[in-house]
């Protein structure tokens, strides 16, 4: 038992450094090819950088899961807690999104709040980003909300969309690797199905729990609970 442990220990520390290094040149190609987008090219060349910047993106990210699940494996995950109003965080994936969503032909909107949450923000705007990015993938018309709720002494933060909502079969299957709906947009990317599991490991980790309703043919809510500050309102 003690050299399987060994031997599993060796392959996270592995994992971790092989993810880490390979990273480092993708996100270098990357930077590259972001530069030729930026240049007038003929058509036929733009779409072949097109597709070269997200084949890099769709590499980097699987090996940025990967070495997330190292690290978990490992528990080597350090939470960076702190106090701060939700509503900042609202404002910066607000000003990221509402582009990307109106390009896709979506409307994206937060509803403000004064709520004041302990929570790492890092990962705290890692699971937003993920509900919101699946959110517009799985939308064909209509519209994203980000808002929140008090929820005792928690704020659960939702994103809901109107799209075609999941199954109750796959429903409860979302949070495993490797798993993924088929009903993703023409022309939005897939992922690879591990960006869940991840997060829902994470969240457990720090005691957010995720959640997830969906009604098929309306849409689907994603949600994470994270606790109300302690501190009294000055």
């Amino acid at each position: 038992k003690q050299e399987a442990e060994q031997a599993n220990h060796s392959k996270d520390k592995y994992l971790a450094a092989a993810s880490h290094d390979l990273l480092q040149p993708l996100n270098a190609a990357r930077l590259l090819v972001s530069t030729l987008q930026e240049r007038a090219l003929e058509g036929r060349n733009q779409q072949l950088v097109d597709r070269i910047h997200t084949a890099l993106q769709g590499a980097e990210e699987l090996l940025t899961d990967l070495l997330d699940i190292s690290k978990l494996d490992a528990n080597a995950v350090n939470a960076d807690y702190s106090e701060f109003c939700i509503n900042s965080l609202f404002l910066m994936l607000n000003n990221e999104y509402q582009p990307i969503a109106q390009k896709n032909g979506l409307l994206f909107r937060s509803v403000p709040s004064s709520r004041v949450i302990r929570s790492d923000a890092r990962l705290l705007m890692r699971v937003l980003r993920n509900f919101i990015g699946n959110a517009i993938r799985y939308t064909a018309s209509g519209s994203v909300l980000l808002g929140c709720r008090p929820k005792g002494n928690r704020l659960q933060i939702m994103v809901c969309d109107t799209g075609t909502g999941i199954e109750p079969p796959q429903l409860k299957q979302i949070f495993q690797e490797f798993k993924q709906l088929d009903n993703a947009q023409p022309g939005r990317d897939k992922g690879v199905g591990l960006g869940l599991a991840i997060l829902e490991r994470l969240a457990r980790v720090h005691d957010h729990p995720l959640n997830a309703q969906s009604r098929p043919g309306h849409g689907s809510c994603f949600s994470i609970c994270v606790p109300l500050s302690s501190t009294p309102k000055s």
